[in-house]
């Protein structure tokens, strides 16, 4: 299920200071490695206001970045997301634990969670055992030999 995500309403949640100069780069990086490793989905994360300099909107690999612009709040461009999704809004989860949005996401048809549950359920993915894949797994002694008689040409 993809997700809406009001960004500075999670940051803190995730020990990220909002005053730190790079609060939403940290809480991306958080975000693209959750999104790798869980494989849920488009997250679109919503922040207000772009510093100067920033893109409105970008794409990083596994996420979708929106900074507000024209006096809106991350809140309305989340709304109006859902807004725009019409029918299709049921197949979102928005993350943000202001009441505001999470009434309104619910009459869009969204699921809500509020921060304090998907920071749990990001932290159990992230810490949760990775199991090794064959492309991961180092190559036996004899898979070694094999490759080396290939390439040598010899057929022993």
């Amino acid at each position: 299920m993809p997700y809406l995500i009001d960004g500075h309403n999670l940051v803190p949640k995730f020990g990220i200071a909002l005053s730190a100069e790079n609060d939403e780069e940290q809480l991306v990086e958080i975000l693209q490695e959750f999104s790798r490793l869980s494989r849920k989905g488009t997250i679109e994360v919503y922040f207000d206001r772009a510093a100067a300099g920033t893109q409105v909107s970008k794409i990083q690999s596994f996420l979708k970045i929106h900074f507000s612009k024209d006096g809106k709040t991350a809140d309305d461009a989340i709304l109006d997301r859902l807004g725009k999704l019409g029918i299709s809004a049921k197949n979102w989860t928005v993350i943000s634990s202001d009441g505001y949005v999470q009434r309104e996401s619910r009459r869009l048809g969204a699921t809500v969670l509020n921060g304090d549950e998907f920071v749990k359920q990001v932290r159990n993915v992230l810490s949760a055992p990775r199991t090794t894949t064959d492309q991961q797994r180092p190559m036996s002694q004899k898979e070694v030999d094999d490759w080396m008689r290939l390439f040598e040409g010899r057929e022993d």
